[in-house]
C-alpha cells in the first residue's frame, strides 16, 4: 500500500509542474473572453446597448502587417503615408489584456472624430482621412444588411438611430454600431477590448452572426482598446 501511494504522489508532482510549465505558453495572463453582439436594444445618450454572445473559439493578437495596412488604404482610394513605424508580419499572440497603447492626443473639444481618425492613422498611417472613413462608415450603414440584421429587421428602429447619431456629421461621436459598420465597409476584422468591471474584448467581423465556430488563427485584424470612461480609442500596440 505505501508503495502505491508514493506512485501516485510521484506521478502527481511529475503533472503539477507540467501543467505550470504549459501555462507558460500564454503567459501568466490568462486569455480574455471575447463576444460579439447580437442585437442591438437601446441607445442612451452616447451609449448602445446589445444582446451579446461569449464566443468559445480561440482568439488571438494578430495585428495587421504593413502591407496589408497599405492594401487595405489603397483599396479605400486613399494614399497610404510613409512612416518609421512598422507592423512586424508574425506577431501571433493568446488574446490577453492589452499592455501596451498608442499613446495619442485627443482634443477634449472634438472627441467625435477620435474613433474615425484612429481608423484612418490604423489604416494608412495618417489621421488626414478621418472624413473618408467617416462618409465610407455612412454611406454602408444606409444600405448594410448585416445591420439591419442587427436591429432586428426594425428598419424604424435604425432610421431612429441614425437621425440621432447623425454619424455623417463631423465632431459625432463612432461607438458600437459605426465599428460594427466599419468591419464590413473597411473589410476589416476589429477587436476592441473595453475596460470595466467586466474587461472583455469585442469582435466586429464581415462573417456576422456567424462568429462562434470561425477560425481566427489567421486572421489579420485591428486591435483598440477603450478606456473606463470617456469615449477615446487607443491603438493597442501589445498584449500581457
Amino acid at each position: 500500500m505505501e508503495i502505491k501511494i508514493f506512485n501516485f504522489f510521484s506521478v502527481l508532482m511529475f503533472i503539477i509542474p507540467l501543467k505550470a510549465e504549459n501555462s507558460k505558453v500564454i503567459g501568466d495572463e490568462p486569455p480574455k473572453q471575447v463576444k460579439f453582439h447580437t442585437k442591438f436594444e437601446s441607445n442612451i445618450h452616447h451609449a448602445s446597448h446589445f444582446e451579446d454572445v461569449i464566443l468559445n473559439n480561440h482568439n488571438f493578437y494578430n495585428p495587421m502587417d504593413t502591407a496589408l495596412r497599405k492594401k487595405k488604404c489603397v483599396k479605400l482610394g486613399l494614399k497610404f503615408q510613409k512612416s518609421t513605424k512598422q507592423y512586424p508580419k508574425n506577431i501571433h499572440k493568446i488574446l490577453t489584456k492589452p499592455n501596451q497603447t498608442l499613446n495619442t492626443t485627443v482634443n477634449p473639444n472634438n472627441v467625435g472624430n477620435v474613433t474615425y481618425k484612429l481608423l484612418s492613422q490604423l489604416l494608412c498611417n495618417t489621421d488626414q482621412y478621418h472624413e473618408t472613413i467617416r462618409n465610407k462608415i455612412h454611406e454602408n450603414s444606409l444600405q448594410s444588411k448585416p445591420l439591419r440584421d442587427l436591429f432586428d429587421g426594425d428598419q424604424d428602429k435604425l432610421n431612429k438611430y441614425l437621425e440621432t447619431r447623425r454619424i455623417n456629421e463631423n465632431n459625432r461621436i463612432g461607438s458600437n454600431v459605426e465599428l460594427f459598420v466599419a468591419a464590413y465597409a473597411l473589410d476589416v476584422c476589429i477587436y476592441v477590448y473595453r475596460e470595466g468591471p467586466r474587461n472583455k474584448w469585442t469582435l466586429y467581423h464581415k462573417n456576422w452572426p456567424n462568429l462562434e465556430n470561425l477560425d481566427m488563427n489567421n486572421e489579420k485584424c485591428l486591435y483598440i482598446v477603450e478606456p473606463y470612461e470617456g469615449f477615446h480609442y487607443y491603438a493597442v500596440e501589445d498584449v500581457a
